[in-house]
């Protein structure tokens, strides 16, 4: 089963606190002399036709990009499946690809490898790795929104449940272990 890219729109998650990076805002911390969000714009870009940005501080700042940015309708940073549920309700296609700021090492054709792995319909798959499984590059359907929005009501907020719950599929399209790098630490962003 193959996806267009036509049919996804891109979402990337820039709007946590920060915590393990003295709560600096990781989309605009600097790698290589580039702010984190300019390379998932970029890498995002080239893969689908259609982004925003979830994001709760430097509103200005990403809304530069050209691309709507979306604020979590829950209050108090609730974690990444507010802004997963905003990205849903907000989407015009109906595949959403959910993919974080801090990890700018992933192949440019990602997107295009996760679909094309694809073997069974289900509502959503995410990515594993030969050594863990990466829920927040996920490709997710806008028919999952209303479970979403029950299981935030209920106070929830585990990402793996919630896949758990909507049976999403792992697929591992192949991808070196290194592209699934996480950049955590201040260190990490170090040139």
């Amino acid at each position: 089963m193959l996806i267009g890219a036509e049919e996804i729109t891109g979402l990337i998650l820039a709007g946590g606190q920060g915590r393990r990076v003295d709560e600096n805002d990781k989309g605009m911390l600097h790698y290589k002399n580039k702010p984190m969000i300019a390379y998932q714009v970029d890498w995002m870009c080239r893969q689908v036709d259609q982004v925003m940005i979830s994001a709760n501080r430097n509103l200005s700042d990403y809304l530069s990009y050209g691309f709507p940015v979306l604020i979590d309708a829950v209050a108090n940073f609730p974690g990444p499946l507010a802004g997963i549920m905003k990205g849903l309700e907000q989407s015009s296609t109906e595949w959403v690809f959910v993919h974080p700021v801090d990890m700018p090492l992933m192949p440019e054709d990602t997107i295009h490898q996760l679909c094309a792995s694809i073997a069974q319909k289900k509502s959503a798959y995410y990515l594993k790795s030969s050594e863990r499984s990466h829920f927040l590059s996920l490709l997710i359907s806008k028919s999952t929104c209303q479970d979403l929005v029950h299981f935030l009501g209920r106070g929830e907020r585990r990402v793996r449940d919630f896949l758990k719950i909507i049976d999403a599929q792992p697929v591992n399209p192949g991808i070196s272990e290194k592209c699934f790098a996480n950049f955590n630490y201040l260190a990490d962003y170090s040139n």
